[in-house]
């Protein structure tokens, strides 16, 4: 049986020391094939257009990197693994925004053979990157670089909806809600809730891929809503199926789906509504690293679903509506302390 094709991989750094180093690093997996070397943007652009990589390995702190990064995912979208000297960084968070699937530390020396096992991970994430199983034992769509914010919400969730979704704008993460909802209604709550702010809203259809600053709502009412990892990204799909918890589309359901495909990338908040619908799907989320918030009581018209959250431990913090979002960006920024003020902008660190 023919092998493989090895993973065409182009490497953009900001230096050319850099760029020999990640070449040597990636020289040594059969599976992946440097095509092209470049210190700058210019010559970038031309390796792009005469290659045509399966990936590319993009340093944040090039010059005009973001630039680059967005041209060519327009022109011809390339799964791209940011490789940074700061990867919590605004240079980084920007490249996120513009289409990076992955992030790491640049590889610098270390004992113990630390260098070649910065760049054997590096070399996994790329094959993930490119759809290819890897060959080292990590869990890749736990890695990818974008996060995901789930949210679940049943009885008093159309007004709470309304009200935290303004907090989200164009530079957020993506977002999957499930609401309770007859069949029929949720078309227009989503052009309601599209109305207000400029987070993009709108029902979701079965394949629609996640992008940053759009929130796909579930159909009301005949068919669960799970996420699935497509490649680097990501999309939703509508599925038949019996009610779970006396519900479809089904908080848990979705919510389990985003704790198996994104792990520690996700963010979830379980809001007003009745019954246990949610709770279970969050404690799975926060097993695999996720972060998780749900309404307290004082807020939620309906305590049930919040509630059972708590019970579980599966609300990693309890808040009042108004706070959620601050509170979830706070988890998900390893911040000390809340702030008021802090909402899903773009100087959010989402990584």
């Amino acid at each position: 049986m023919r092998a493989p094709r090895p993973v065409r991989v182009l490497i953009v750094g900001d230096s050319v020391s850099t760029c020999r180093l990640l070449r040597a690093g990636l020289a040594v997996d059969a599976a992946l094939r440097v095509v092209g070397e470049a210190a700058d943007a210019r010559l970038a652009r031309e390796l792009l257009r005469r290659e045509r990589p399966d990936v590319v390995v993009l340093e944040p702190e090039l010059d005009g990197a973001v630039e680059l990064l967005r041209g060519y995912m327009v022109a011809s979208p390339t799964p791209t693994v940011l490789v940074s000297a700061q990867p919590h960084g605004a240079s980084a968070r920007a490249a996120c925004a513009h289409g990076g699937v992955d992030v790491l530390a640049r590889p610098r020396a270390g004992r113990d053979g630390a260098l070649q096992r910065q760049l054997r991970l590096i070399g996994a994430r790329v094959k993930a990157a490119a759809g290819v199983a890897p060959d080292v034992a990590f869990d890749a769509p736990q890695l990818a670089a974008q996060a995901v914010l789930a949210i679940g919400s049943s009885t008093g969730g159309v007004e709470a909806l309304s009200r935290i979704l303004p907090a989200f704008d164009a530079q957020s993460p993506p977002i999957v809600i499930v609401q309770h909802i007859p069949a029929g209604f949720s078309a227009s709550l989503a052009h309601r809730l599209d109305t207000l702010g400029s987070l993009r809203v709108r029902e979701a259809v079965d394949g629609d891929a996640l992008q940053p600053g759009l929130a796909l709502l579930a159909p009301g009412g005949t068919r669960h809503m799970v996420l699935e990892r497509a490649g680097a990204h990501y999309r939703v799909r509508l599925l038949d199926g019996a009610p779970v918890n006396y519900s479809r589309p089904s908080v848990d359901v979705l919510f389990e789906s985003v704790a198996r495909h994104v792990g520690a990338r996700a963010g979830a908040m379980l809001l007003t509504g009745m019954g246990r619908d949610g709770a279970a799907g969050m404690l799975e989320i926060r097993r695999r690293g996720g972060h998780t918030v749900a309404q307290d009581e004082a807020t939620s018209v309906v305590f049930g679903m919040p509630q059972m959250a708590q019970r579980l431990g599966a609300a990693e913090a309890m808040a009042p509506l108004p706070e959620i979002p601050a509170t979830l960006a706070r988890l998900m920024s390893g911040a000390a302390a809340p702030q008021r003020s802090q909402v899903f902008k773009e100087d959010q660190p989402w990584l």
